[in-house]
């Protein structure tokens, strides 16, 4: 079963001055068009009640449209970009008046190691650096066909590319499981999807590469109480995930000890659809849920029985 968590957005705005210098006939120098573009951030009431960030790193890399080279690169973090009220960022860009420039736009939390933002065409997702339960979200925006000469006044939609995947059971269940000696409020889970995106392009909007098996780092359990046709569940695992648009990922959940000597839980929940700016939750009856033993036959004892 899936919900709409949020539709988050954040809007940029940004307007431009271009300048132009004249130049003497003895003067071999080619004129350079120095267009100042700014950016005003607009954060909706929707999108700020989502977010779990209080701070923002934006990162952003302009194209020449018919190249596709890099005019401009910015791989360091501008400051302030906040979900509370409004930031604007200052750009200065070098724009050739007669050329048109495609830009990507990635904002993510501050400090983050899950995600290496060095080329927005190709951002790749390190779900090992990333813990379980963490609500580690990150958003994407992109302007194409932009032109010195064009509107002073551009306006960028900032959308997360992930799906929240929430794994749920029964707050009976958590209790039997109790009974048989699994505390979860004591244990930590981690979530493996089969089937996620790693590698994804913000200026498109798309996730690239092979399907993989990802695995997110065990992490405290959240204990968030839910309400679902008439039946409370507890969240046992939740994260944002990376997928290929119209096609499913397997979602398996461990539950580890603080003792390692301990046998972890081990289930599969099921199959979640990883639709961008949506939250999948898969639920059940998942710790005291029936187990298949693998018996294995002893061959002489049948012998035996035949003679």
């Amino acid at each position: 079963m899936k919900k709409l968590l949020f539709n988050g957005m954040l809007s940029f705005a940004f307007c431009g001055l271009v300048a132009s210098c004249t130049q003497s006939e003895q003067n071999d120098v080619i004129p350079t068009e120095v267009k100042e573009v700014k950016l005003t951030t607009h954060l909706v009431a929707g999108s700020r009640a989502a977010m779990s960030q209080d701070d923002l790193d934006l990162y952003y890399t302009v194209y020449n449209s018919s190249t596709g080279a890099i005019v401009e690169k910015n791989t360091a973090k501008l400051q302030n970009l906040s979900a509370e009220g409004e930031t604007s960022v200052t750009l200065p860009l070098q724009l050739e008046p007669t050329s048109s420039y495609d830009i990507a736009f990635w904002a993510q939390p501050k400090e983050v190691k899950c995600y290496d933002a060095s080329n927005l065409k190709a951002i790749k997702i390190n779900y090992n650096h990333a813990t379980c339960n963490h609500a580690c979200n990150a958003y994407y925006g992109n302007v194409f066909d932009l032109r010195a000469s064009q509107q002073k006044e551009v306006t960028v939609s900032l959308k997360s590319p992930f799906c929240k995947v929430e794994v749920l059971t029964t707050t009976e269940d958590v209790a039997a499981a109790s009974a048989l000696g699994y505390d979860i409020n004591e244990m930590k889970s981690s979530m493996t999807v089969k089937g996620a995106a790693t590698t994804f392009n913000a200026l498109y909007g798309i996730a690239e590469g092979e399907k993989a098996n990802v695995c997110l780092q065990p992490g405290n359990i959240p204990g968030n109480i839910q309400h679902i046709e008439g039946k409370s569940y507890q969240v046992l695992a939740s994260d944002y995930v990376l997928g290929f648009q119209g096609h499913p990922a397997e979602v398996e959940v461990e539950l580890s000890h603080n003792d390692l000597q301990k046998e972890p839980l081990r289930f599969t929940a099921g199959r979640a659809w990883l639709e961008y700016e949506e939250t999948y939750s898969l639920y059940d009856n998942y710790l005291t849920q029936p187990v298949d033993f693998n018996v294995k036959v002893d061959g002489s004892i049948d012998s035996d029985i035949n003679q």
